[in-house]
């Protein structure tokens, strides 16, 4: 469905003027006019013909105005078939707020925090390895004081189909580094051990993943529901952080020891992000486009506003093609 979509939008002038000035100049430019889901309409398109550009690669990193625009991108980039090349870069600084954890209890706060941080760092290690995707990120990340790539690269553990695993010496890893072990596993952070079968729901994942063992072979790894028990979805390998805990005193780093020099930087709406330039800083270096920005833009498309979806592509698409 998604695929006829973005074939009809490649015929666009959007389009064919982005690519152009992508792959024509090294100089950074805007969009102007252009609303609503079309905004990850054209994101995908340029994704969707990723073996155009030299390389085969084209990385974004996409920066919006607040977590709200993030969720929408998300939703629309992953219902535009980019699941496998989308990264959540979201922070969510009232997890800092010391109300927090009164209301919610401090064991639950300070596993909040945990999580938080380790999908973040999760989704960036993996950003920095990946040839094409795009990155979606929040302006509060650009103020987070990170540990290095290199560290978290060292912290990345792989389960792949084949190989051997001692799930004892795994479940004592993940104990000392913040999991809990749990009889069933119900949310992030967490592990299970029975039997021939290990569980686990690593902050970077969506659903949690069930490890089978065939002696000590990894058998098979199948994402599952954690309520049905049901499996989603096999899978040849799963990757994820075996730490919840990163120390204060090895946060000596930034964001930009994960994005590389690749990257073409996305503003959207920059005039209303609000970033100070002390925070994005770092982004003088980079080529960026900017869409909508105050000001007349280098490339003027035609879009009409999208109330009767809600900027929705889900919903544009099921109308076009239901």
């Amino acid at each position: 469905m998604f695929e006829q979509l973005i074939n009809t939008f490649k015929k666009t002038t959007a389009f064919t003027h982005t690519k152009s000035k992508i792959l024509d100049t090294t100089a950074s430019f805007s969009i102007k006019y252009l609303n609503g889901g079309a905004k990850s309409v054209l994101l995908a398109s340029l994704l969707n013909d990723v073996s155009a550009y030299p390389s085969n690669s084209l990385k974004f990193l996409l920066i919006v105005p607040d977590n709200d625009a993030l969720s929408c991108y998300l939703d629309d980039l992953a219902v535009l078939g980019l699941q496998e090349r989308l990264f959540n870069l979201s922070w969510i600084h009232s997890l800092s707020d010391n109300s927090v954890s009164r209301r919610v209890g401090l064991d639950n706060y300070n596993h909040l925090q945990s999580t938080q941080l380790s999908t973040l760092l999760d989704n960036l290690s993996q950003f920095s390895v990946s040839i094409s995707g795009i990155a979606v990120a929040s302006k509060e990340v650009f103020g987070l004081q990170l540990p290095s790539n290199k560290l978290i690269r060292e912290q990345r553990h792989i389960l792949s189909v084949g190989d051997k695993l001692d799930m004892i010496l795994l479940g004592q890893t993940l104990t000392m580094n913040g999991f809990r072990r749990e009889q069933y596993v119900s949310r992030q952070g967490e592990y299970a051990i029975r039997g021939g079968i290990f569980d686990i729901f690593a902050p970077n994942m969506v659903n949690p993943v069930r490890v089978e063992l065939w002696g000590e072979v990894i058998d098979s790894v199948r994402e599952f529901d954690p309520l049905s028990q049901r499996s989603l979805s096999e899978m040849r390998q799963v990757t994820f952080l075996k730490s919840l805990f990163i120390e204060e005193e090895v946060r000596n780093s930034s964001i930009y020891d994960y994005i590389g020099s690749d990257v073409i930087v996305v503003l959207d709406t920059p005039d209303v992000i609000g970033v100070s330039a002390v925070e994005l800083g770092g982004l003088s270096s980079y080529r960026q486009i900017s869409i909508n920005p105050v000001g007349v833009g280098d490339i003027m498309v035609k879009c009409d506003s999208q109330p009767s979806f809600q900027s929705d592509t889900s919903l544009l698409l099921r109308e076009l093609f239901n």
